[in-house]
């Protein structure tokens, strides 16, 4: 992804007993997806509405859009 795409996180989250949440993210430098120690895949994102950084680590899904600038 380009450093500035926007996207939608959903992921089941431990610290709200697992329920199903979706995040507003955009893509930086600093995202990744990587995996821990133990083998569970880990997506690092910049979470837009509570602006800092999350790790989504359970069944997550995205979505992103590009707008297109209008051609003439």
């Amino acid at each position: 992804m380009k450093v500035g795409t926007k996207f939608k996180i959903g992921y089941k989250a431990k610290k709200y007993n697992d329920k199903f949440i979706w995040r507003e993210g955009i893509w930086t430098d600093e995202c990744k997806m990587w995996t821990d120690k133990s083998g569970q895949p880990i997506f690092t994102y910049y979470d837009v509405e509570r602006e800092g950084y999350r790790n989504a680590t359970r069944d997550w899904v995205f979505t992103s859009s590009t707008i297109k600038q209008g051609v003439n």
